[in-house]
């Protein structure tokens, strides 16, 4: 299997894109972080904004999620079959983006491990 997404344990920014993954019925893995492996990958020179998620498919590195997410729709021709279609795809792709932008620090699987941000 070439196709890896890395991310924390949980779905966060990285979801969008095991979505797109999981209708086309393609396989991929999934790389599990914690922060301690996300400094290492850092110092590796392959997150190009030192960000995850980290899309890995073959010989091809990608980050930012949507862009990940964008990417494996056109691959795996789900983003419409013209430019109408693909613009209401980039609709439901943008509101997302701001469904998650909205959760906040909640979202962060830091939060769900150590229950650092207090209500």
């Amino acid at each position: 299997m070439s196709v890896q997404i890395v991310y924390f344990p949980a779905r966060g920014r990285a979801e969008i894109s095991r979505l797109v993954l999981e209708i086309a019925g393609a396989e991929y893995e999934n790389v599990n972080l914690d922060y301690e492996k996300l400094g290492a990958l850092k110092q590796t020179g392959e997150l190009a904004y030192g960000q995850v998620p980290l899309l890995r498919d073959g010989d091809f590195s990608l980050v930012q999620s949507i862009a990940i997410a964008r990417y494996l729709a056109r691959k795996h021709d789900l983003y419409g079959a013209d430019i109408k279609e693909g613009a209401q795809i980039d609709s439901i792709v943008d509101g997302y983006i701001d469904t998650i932008s909205k959760l906040g620090p909640k979202s962060n699987y830091y939060y769900y491990q150590n229950q650092i941000y207090k209500d």
